[in-house]
């Protein structure tokens, strides 16, 4: 079945992963995109904007509730509809309240050391940004295969939820295949990082996040299928925090 899924997949289009990380898309294209990430063991990484640490790299305590999400082998579509529900984000983008800020793919993929812009947010580029330390954590998840772990940029996307006082960057970054796996083609990894621009609704989501994590990972847990793929959650404490900008 697993083979079958793989010879009938197809790359979802910049439209769908517009719509997909918009929140409000289609189950095929909802579908479609999952896979493309976790069919060749992507990383799927979700991280609060810097404001959480220190200049020094130390944890902010003020901000100490929030985590950092890997949902590399837990995420799929049943788990991203209920995400966008329980959030909030669905909702906005169908009542209007959601402003695209940017999407593009490139041609030819970027060298991430050569534009670090491209890493920031349009609208919060010293709070929203993928850091060295989110880096660091990508490449770790790839070097557990003993893979190559070069890193490039495939396309960004960024959305200002405005309902739910939330701003996220999405990248796609690319690494090469897998050793020993090189029919499957470049692996896909998606980073998202937000931040919540009011405090009682960061709060909130913080909880909210925590919750559907522990479902999430307790539903693979008990699901006999998944048994061999496990979990894995990451407190911000664990990724090299000593690399954060």
């Amino acid at each position: 079945m697993k083979r079958q899924q793989q010879q009938n997949y197809n790359d979802p289009t910049i439209d769908q992963y517009r719509a997909f990380h918009g929140m409000l898309c289609s189950p095929k294209t909802a579908s479609s995109c999952v896979q493309s990430f976790r069919r060749n063991n992507g990383c799927i990484f979700f991280g609060p904007s810097t404001e959480v640490m220190n200049t020094d790299g130390t944890p902010n305590r003020r901000h100490s509730k929030f985590y950092c999400s890997d949902y590399s082998k837990t995420l799929s579509t049943t788990w991203y509809y209920l995400l966008c529900i329980a959030a909030g984000f669905s909702l906005c983008t169908y009542l209007g309240y959601t402003d695209f800020m940017d999407g593009r793919e490139f041609v030819e993929e970027v060298d991430i050391s050569s534009d670090e812009k491209l890493l920031k947010s349009v609208a919060y580029p010293n709070e929203i940004q993928v850091t060295d330390a989110v880096l660091a954590y990508v490449k770790k998840h790839i070097m557990d295969d003993d893979n190559d772990t070069t890193l490039r940029l495939k396309r960004r996307f960024e959305y200002n939820f405005k309902m739910v006082y939330c701003n996220v960057i999405m990248l796609h970054f690319v690494s090469p295949p897998r050793t020993g796996r090189e029919g499957e083609g470049e692996v896909l990894h998606l980073v998202e990082i937000y931040r919540f621009g009011h405090p009682i609704i960061g709060w909130l989501a913080s909880i909210l996040r925590v919750v559907v994590g522990f479902v999430m990972g307790m539903s693979n847990l008990l699901s006999p299928s998944s048994w061999k793929m496990g979990g894995n959650y990451a407190k911000h404490g664990n990724i090299p925090k000593k690399k954060y900008a």
